[in-house]
């Protein structure tokens, strides 16, 4: 996965300041959430649209690795991913990256905000490394 999160790096910095790198339905809801009073977050039109985006996204993200492996493009898991620990670790990497990404903001340095939350995942991904066989939005990929 080393590689899986250099990419990552590599398209928050890209994409960072153009959509505000918001790979994550969560953190696009948060930001129109939070920003509705004061009007600087995501409207809701824009938000059905990220949130759009965000699944197709991963969708052919998944298939288009499945496809560089030789594996079939869409294929059900056979592992049962249901588990208690399983989605409170997705809850807790999650919240962890919201309160980073509103805490830059609120202090004022939310240009880091995109280059932060990399080594943030990475650092998550190393903590739970073979205690959790998937990682966020994955689909079965061989």
């Amino acid at each position: 996965m080393p590689c899986a999160r250099s990419a990552l790096g590599a398209l928050i910095l890209t994409y960072g300041p153009v959509s505000g790198a918001h790979f994550n339905p969560v953190v696009s809801a948060a930001d129109w959430f939070l920003g509705r009073r004061a009007g600087t977050g995501l409207s809701s039109a824009d938000l059905g649209a990220y949130v759009i985006a965000q699944i197709a996204g991963a969708i052919g993200g998944s298939i288009l690795a499945n496809l560089m492996f030789a594996l079939p493009a869409v294929t059900w898991s056979s592992k049962d991913r249901s588990a208690g620990h399983l989605w409170l670790g997705e809850v807790v990497a999650t919240a962890g990256l919201l309160l980073l990404i509103f805490a830059l903001v609120r202090s004022g340095r939310a240009a880091v905000a995109p280059a932060a939350a990399w080594p943030s995942h990475t650092a998550a991904a190393r903590r739970r490394r073979g205690r959790l066989p998937t990682e966020t939005l994955e689909l079965e990929v061989g």
